[in-house]
């Protein structure tokens, strides 16, 4: 199958690459103008915010995957916030245009969104079914995934896949975690209570091959079954790295420290992978610690 991405040349995209090749796909990459081409794909130059991708991206492409957005880490200042709209809801917004001039479309796409899209919901169980919130990144998610879901009338199947906290060598969450550990400050963060929910990388991109090989559609979460509150979270990466992990980090520290940002970090979500599993997918990395230990192997 000849696969479209974009986004792939980052954590989660260069991984991917590597298991579509492994699977017998052919990916073919969307990169920024003027860019260094990668080594481990075709590679097709598109200016995101111009319009929809050169005809030459579509020629024999059976589905898309698309991957791009703006890194959330950051303060979030006004063009912050609008490069990270920009770079999910107006780049699927020109993906979708682009299949629309087609007269041979994708069968699928697969489009990445955020638990994000929940906002921030304390206790509450969040299944796929569950509402979306209200802050200012679940405004994005539910606007990227309509943008997403506008292919569906042209007959493309639509997967809506809902990343959590990533757990990778190389990328992820995992960087800026090894980095608190060696300072000691694997505490709690604004109290600790708050639901963190994961993945390790692997299973991520295992359940994007699932979901392209099975053609699923409908929104999924890819999250682990094993979410933590954010000190048992904390007190895990804690033992696995043999670091301190008592210090606590205020609210009002993590604000004043990188701004908008902090809200991914107090925000609670606990999120369940119900249509994830439903579709007969199997984590390899269920538990955190394993995952955690798994990631680390090398440090």
């Amino acid at each position: 199958m000849k696969v479209l991405l974009t986004g792939g040349t980052g954590f989660v995209g260069t991984a991917l690459v590597e298991a579509l090749r492994e699977h017998g796909h052919t990916p073919t990459l969307l990169t920024r103008p003027r860019s260094k081409p990668p080594t481990n794909a075709a590679s097709i130059p598109w200016d995101t915010e111009v319009g929809p991708p050169p005809a030459a991206a579509w020629e024999e492409t059976d589905a898309v995957i698309n991957l791009a957005g703006e890194p959330l880490q950051g303060r979030w200042t006004a063009a912050k916030k609008d490069r990270i709209k920009q770079s999910r809801v107006g780049t699927t917004s020109h993906l979708v245009a682009g299949m629309a001039a087609l007269e041979r479309k994708p069968s699928q796409l697969i489009s990445v969104s955020a638990i994000g899209y929940y906002g921030d919901r304390g206790d509450e169980t969040l299944t796929e079914d569950a509402t979306a919130g209200h802050d200012f990144l679940a405004a994005v998610c539910r606007e990227w995934e309509a943008a997403a879901m506008s292919a569906e009338p042209l007959g493309v199947t639509v997967a809506r896949t809902r990343f959590g906290i990533v757990l990778g060598k190389d990328g992820g969450a995992l960087g800026p975690l090894n980095r608190l550990g060696k300072l000691g400050l694997l505490g709690p963060i604004g109290g600790g209570k708050q639901w963190w929910s994961w993945i390790h990388i692997a299973d991520l991109v295992g359940f994007m091959i699932h979901a392209l090989e099975n053609r699923l559609s409908g929104p999924f979460n890819l999250v682990a079954p094993d979410g933590r509150r954010q000190r048992d979270w904390a007190a895990t990466a804690a033992r696995v790295l043999h670091r301190p992990g008592f210090l606590p980090a205020p609210a009002f520290a993590v604000r004043a420290a990188v701004g908008g940002f902090a809200a991914e970090l107090l925000s609670s979500r606990h999120v369940i992978p119900a249509a994830t599993q439903a579709s007969g997918f199997e984590f390899a990395f269920p538990d955190l610690e394993p995952a955690l230990k798994n990631a680390f192997a090398d440090d």
